[in-house]
């Protein structure tokens, strides 16, 4: 078992990159990509009541990546 240190909110600059990539590397777990999504809606595309339709970053954004600490839920949205 690894256990992460919570780490603050912070804002990164991605292209062209899968929300599943970005958790990974910046949360630690890739079923954490809606967090991702939720954080940036006006940015993140395709995130609605029933799901993520398309989880790619198309071009070049700057992202919210939300604060680390919190229990995962295997990427299954309430």
């Amino acid at each position: 078992m690894t256990i992460q240190t919570p780490v603050p909110a912070k804002r990164v600059s991605v292209s062209n990159v899968s929300l599943y990539d970005v958790a990974l590397q910046y949360l630690g777990d890739a079923t954490q990509w809606y967090r991702i999504a939720q954080a940036n809606p006006g940015i993140v595309n395709g995130l609605t009541a029933g799901g993520c339709v398309d989880p790619m970053i198309r071009g070049t954004v700057t992202l919210t990546i939300p604060p680390t600490g919190k229990a995962s839920n295997g990427g299954i949205l309430d």
